[in-house]
């Protein structure tokens, strides 16, 4: 009998949500890389897209941004959607299946979350890649996990406290009798 708000996807549509815009971050990130470090490969680890609007929000946002620079989408350098949700494991995967069984070349990969990114980043050093010279790697998520790497990985922030706090005020604004935007 008392409201709800809901952070990200997963609950019924009738309940109020903050969502993050997963696609505006990532084009602005492959944006970047092409800008400001000219980076001309781009690979991408994707994540459980069947299931994640987030996740297929990123890999747009990554298409779109290859396609204002005339980048050609190289599906080469894109791993296939994930069958769980956001396992690390799939970051080495994805490196194996660029570097051993694709044999394609790439300047940059990001990842479809810090997690993934980490893995990307142990998996090139395992293989003697340096990072960032000659591999740029990025992921989303900001966690603090991604500090304790070396380098530390470039991350795109989910503004987790931003989130919470929009919650809060959309939950006291139901509270109060009032409706949320929906």
């Amino acid at each position: 009998s008392l409201p709800i708000v809901a952070i990200e996807e997963g609950a019924p549509e009738d309940i109020p949500r903050v969502v993050v815009d997963s696609y505006r971050p990532v084009h602005d990130i492959v944006v970047h890389l092409i800008e400001a470090h000219g980076r001309r490969r781009i690979a991408f680890v994707r994540g459980p897209d069947e299931t994640h609007i987030g996740a297929r929000q990123r890999y747009q946002g990554y298409l779109d941004a290859l396609a204002e620079y005339n980048l050609p989408a190289d599906l080469n350098l894109v791993s296939p959607p994930t069958r769980g949700l956001w396992n690390p494991e799939v970051g080495e995967a994805a490196i194996s299946l660029f570097l051993d069984e694709r044999d394609v070349e790439f300047d940059a990969v990001v990842g479809v979350n810090d997690a993934i990114a980490i893995e990307v980043m142990h998996a090139l050093q395992a293989r003697g890649v340096h990072i960032p010279n000659e591999v740029a790697v990025v992921g989303f998520d900001d966690l603090d996990s991604g500090t304790c790497v070396i380098p530390p990985l470039t991350t795109v922030s989910l503004q987790s406290y931003e989130q919470g706090w929009q919650a809060v005020e959309m939950l006291v604004t139901l509270l109060a009798g009032e409706e949320v935007p929906n």
